[in-house]
C-alpha cells in the first residue's frame, strides 16, 4: 500500500516538475484529474465516500503500527527458502531444559526479549558456570534464528552450595562415605 502510495505521489510530482521545467502541459490524466477535483465539492457522495475510505485506511494503517504483530515470535531459517516463526515461550523452555540438565544446577529462570535471553540459575554443587552457558548457546544455535538473540546466563549458588564437584558412581564413592572403622 505504501508503494502504491509512493509511485502515485511521485509520478505527479515528476509530471508537474516536468510540465514546469519544460513548458509542456501536464499529462492527460493529471489534467483529467485536477478536472474532476473542480467539480466535486465536499458535499458530493463520490467525496463522502472516498473520504471514509480514506479514514478507514487510516484508522487500519494506526491499529496495524499498535498492535503487536509478530514481536512474540523469532524467526527460524533452516533452508534457503525455508522460512518459519517459532514463539519465544517454546525457545525459552528448550533453553531452560538443557540448562536444567547440566549437572550442579538446580533453579533456572528463562527470560527472553526480542533482542536478548536471560538466564538465571541456582548452582546447586561444583562450578558449571561454562557447561549450562555452553548448552543455553547450543540450543540457541540449533533451534537456527535468523538474528539469534544475545545470550546472558547468571549462575548463582544456592543456599546448600556445596564445592565439591558431583560424586562419581563407582564402588569406591559407596565406601568412601563411611569414615574408616565406622562401616557395619
Amino acid at each position: 500500500m505504501a508503494v502504491t502510495g509512493g509511485l502515485g505521489s511521485g509520478s505527479v510530482a515528476l509530471d508537474t516538475i516536468a510540465a514546469h521545467m519544460t513548458g509542456r502541459p501536464v499529462a492527460p490524466w493529471h489534467a483529467a484529474t485536477l478536472r474532476w477535483l473542480t467539480t466535486y465539492g465536499p458535499d458530493d457522495v463520490q467525496v463522502t465516500v472516498m473520504a471514509a475510505v480514506a479514514g478507514a485506511l487510516g484508522v487500519l494503517l494506526v491499529a496495524l503500527a499498535v498492535l503487536p504483530g509478530r514481536r512474540g515470535l523469532w524467526t527460524v531459517t533452516s533452508a534457503p527458502r525455508l522460512l518459519a516463526a517459532v514463539d519465544r515461550d517454546v525457545v525459552e523452555s528448550l533453553v531452560r531444559a538443557s540448562v536444567a540438565a547440566t549437572a550442579g544446577i538446580g533453579t533456572v529462570r528463562v527470560r527472553g526479549s526480542r533482542r536478548r535471553i536471560t538466564v538465571r540459575a541456582g548452582l546447586r554443587f561444583g562450578d558449571p558456570r561454562v557447561a549450562s552457558a555452553e548448552a543455553a548457546r547450543g540450543v540457541l544455535d540449533a533451534c537456527c534464528l535468523h538474528s539469534p538473540p544475545r545470550l546472558r546466563v547468571t549462575v548463582r549458588p544456592d543456599a546448600l552450595w556445596d564445592r565439591r564437584p558431583a560424586p562419581p558412581d563407582s564402588d569406591d564413592a559407596r565406601t568412601s562415605a563411611f569414615p574408616q572403622g565406622a562401616e557395619s
